[in-house]
């Protein structure tokens, strides 16, 4: 038995690195295609690069805290006929309360860029950020397919 367990979190822990190495993966992928696509000064990306992570944890928790809302719900076992309006709307409000602060986080990104980044880099920072997520997204999509 004590065997099992070891193998058990020995596998655990194998596949948890193996999903942190994926993660920095994709992490280190990302700055590369937004510093080719920014083409950032030394000063600027001394400046931006640590503005842009804190940024990204932070919109990173405030998405798992709205998805968090939906599975805590669905967890509870909601069968959404039975659900009342009261409910409903308890849920909805939540869940528009972590939209708005994503919101509110953003802008407030923007304009700390402001101070470092013309708004022509910042509109190309936007853009090359969709650009990116919607080819990892291309590329899971046709990794799934195999």
């Amino acid at each position: 038995m004590k065997r099992i367990i070891i193998l058990l979190t020995i596998l655990f822990f194998s596949i948890a690195t193996y999903a942190q190495k994926g993660n920095e993966k994709i992490q280190a992928l990302k700055i590369a295609f937004l510093t080719e696509k920014l083409e950032l000064t030394s000063k600027e990306a001394q400046v931006f690069w640590p503005l842009y992570n804190e940024h990204d944890k932070k919109r990173k928790e405030l998405f798992k805290a709205e998805k968090k809302e939906w599975k805590n719900r669905i967890k509870e076992g909601y069968n959404f006929d039975d659900i009342s309006d009261e409910q409903a709307e308890k849920i909805l409000r939540k869940i528009n309360e972590c939209r708005e602060e994503r919101h509110k986080h953003k802008l407030g990104f923007y304009k700390k860029l402001r101070e470092l980044l013309s708004p022509k880099k910042i509109l190309i920072l936007e853009i090359a950020e969709r650009e990116f997520n919607k080819k990892l997204m291309r590329k899971f999509r046709d990794k799934k397919r195999i």
